[in-house]
Formats: C-alpha cells, structure tokens, sequence
C-alpha cells in the first residue's frame, strides 16, 4: 500500500482521491447513453471521453481543433463523435446547438478551459478567458437543457488555478 493510498481517506461509497479511473466506473454500464463532453483533446476531458465510451456511452467530444480530437481519442474504443465547438465563439455554439438540435443528452461534462494568457485578451467585450470558460459553458448548457434526460447531469470541472 502506498504513503498516498494511506494518507487519503475514502469516502462513504469506498472510493477516495487515490481511486483509479477504472475502480470508479467498474461495473457501470452506459449502454444506450449519450453525453457531451467538452474539452476532449487532453487531461481530464480526454480521460472522461475514454471512460464513458468504454462504459458503452455514445459521446460527443467536443472541442476547438476537431482533428486534434479525432487524434487524442484515436486508441479508444467505444462511439466517440469528435466535433467542433469553440467555447470563445458565439457563432461556434450556436452552430453546434444547430448540428446537436434534436440530440437527446444524459449527461454534460463542461471541462474545456484556457487559462493564464500571455496578454489581455477580449471576446465580446469580455476578457477572454472568463468568457470562455464561463460565459460559453452558460450559453452552450443553458440552451441544452430541454434536451436533458429526466435523470441527467451536468459536471463542470474546474481547477484550483481558478
């Protein structure tokens, strides 16, 4: 056992911040569901994709650079639809709400995010990266709701640079 496991209590459901990936998602099955992650192409967002796809979920990974999706979910196996949404652009989301107008959705993993700029930045009047990773979540999830399953959920990841 190691210092880390030792050190990390578990919680009530047995698992804890030293739980691995396929601990938390053993015997889960998602066949039949559909989930939008954003930021699919790297850390949190790529591993999400690859758990819900190898759980039996359809998901819609989408991110700005739909080639560099299709790239970082290559080995995967499972239905992985990589499309385009860019989170900064008012026209991108509402291109993918267009494209993604009759999906029916069974979760939401709001991931995508920039951070730390070199220089100030502004879309839309607002700074760049509170636009966004707030403002395009906000109008992208906001405008999804009706095409939420009964049952769904909405996971907004953050960070501690936030």
């Amino acid at each position: 056992m190691s210092l880390v496991t030792r050190l990390t209590p578990k919680g009530p459901n047995g698992l804890g911040a030293s739980t691995s990936s396929e601990e938390v998602m053993a015997n889960i099955d998602l066949t039949g569901k559909t989930y939008l992650v954003t930021g699919p192409s790297s850390g949190i967002g790529k591993e999400t994709v690859r758990c819900l796809a190898n759980a039996g979920a359809r998901v819609v990974a989408a991110g700005r650079d739909e080639e560099r999706i299709k790239h970082a979910t290559a080995e995967f196996s499972g239905d992985i639809e990589p499309t385009t949404l860019d989170l900064s652009k008012v026209r991108s989301i509402k291109g993918f709400l267009e494209k993604y107008s009759s999906l029916s959705l069974d979760g939401i993993v709001a991931n995508a995010g920039i951070m730390a700029l070199p220089q100030l930045q502004t879309y839309h009047g607002y700074e760049a990266q509170f636009f966004t990773n707030h403002i395009g979540h906000y109008l992208l999830i906001t405008r999804l709701l009706r095409q939420l399953s009964p049952d769904a959920r909405i996971a907004l990841v953050s960070s501690k640079m936030h």
